[in-house]
């Protein structure tokens, strides 16, 4: 029977000795990374402001234009599509953001040097974009490079889900779909509600590093900043206890994308009490339990 590894980062699929039992310790013999994936930064180009570094990269062999390949960038695995106009063997430049490849407040060693993206499962591996430094899942042969699957295989081929928003101001609306993992990319960074950058790469990056007491605390610290308003200010919601999570559903798919942010009051119709935590407490557990329990569909 086959098992799954990763070494040095390289997803890898091991078959287990005959002569082998659970709890044994077997000897693995990794193949060479292939030299094509280890790039040389150009000394003193930064581009965009100051913003971009570029890098220069040998095609891999079997790569053809329009393909994507992995490589290493300052100890980053990122996802690079062959240009076009490049073939095998044809070394070709491109430009990484400086927070992809430099860690906030840690100098220029990269966060990814330090910690693994890899959640490897089966030979997928989350890579990052090169273009617009998005996560992507990416699978692996054994001798770590992309695995081009012309049609679909029953035992490695796989589904990712994907949430698309429709253009509505009133309403945040959208449907989920099936799609193949390169068209169901996630965001690296968030955004507060005007737009401007709350987290970019590298502190999402410097977040992993952390233990998981400091996560919590880092991700509730990095919710609290995208709420806007004042307790005056806040939202009002009303339900009737018998039915929760239908009132619910009703109250919170009629806010505005601004309302969504604001902070939220709870009542429940035909009972005295004032929301000074406690309710909302309730609310979120009640409404939690209702939305998993079977005899809802």
């Amino acid at each position: 029977q086959k098992f799954s590894v990763t070494i040095n980062g390289q997803p890898l699929s091991v078959t287990c000795p005959n002569m082998c039992r659970p709890g044994m310790t077997v000897k693995i013999v990794p193949p060479s990374t292939p030299q094509s994936t280890t790039t040389r930064p150009l000394a003193g180009r930064l581009n965009n402001n100051g913003k971009t570094r570029r890098f220069e990269v040998t095609v891999p062999k079997g790569v053809h234009p329009g393909k994507p390949f992995t490589l290493i960038a300052s100890g980053v695995r990122v996802l690079v599509t062959c240009p076009i106009n490049a073939i095998s063997g044809q070394r070709i430049q491109f430009d990484l953001p400086l927070e992809l490849i430099s860690a906030a407040n840690n100098g220029p060693k990269s966060a990814l040097a330090q910690i693994k993206l890899s959640y490897h499962k089966d030979g997928w591996t989350r890579t990052v974009r090169a273009s617009d430094v998005k996560f992507q899942w990416t699978r692996f042969d054994e001798r770590g490079n992309i695995e081009q699957q012309p049609r679909f295989h029953t035992d490695r081929s796989a589904y990712v889900l994907k949430l698309d928003f429709l253009n509505d101001d009133r309403m945040r609306q959208g449907h989920v779909s099936l799609v193949t993992p390169e068209k169901g990319v996630v965001d690296s960074n968030i955004k507060r509600a005007d737009g401007s950058e709350l987290a970019c790469y590298s502190d999402i990056a410097n977040a992993q590093m952390k233990n998981y007491g400091d996560k919590i605390k880092w991700f509730q610290d990095t919710c609290a900043e995208l709420v806007v308003g004042s307790w005056a200010n806040c939202i009002k919601i009303n339900v009737r206890r018998d039915c929760l999570v239908s009132d619910s559903m009703h109250a919170v798919m009629s806010l505005s994308r601004e309302e969504l942010r604001k902070r939220w009051r709870f009542e429940f119709i035909g009972e005295a009490g004032l929301d000074l935590g406690g309710l909302k407490k309730e609310w979120f557990e009640l409404v939690t339990k209702g939305l998993f329990d079977p005899n809802m569909g």
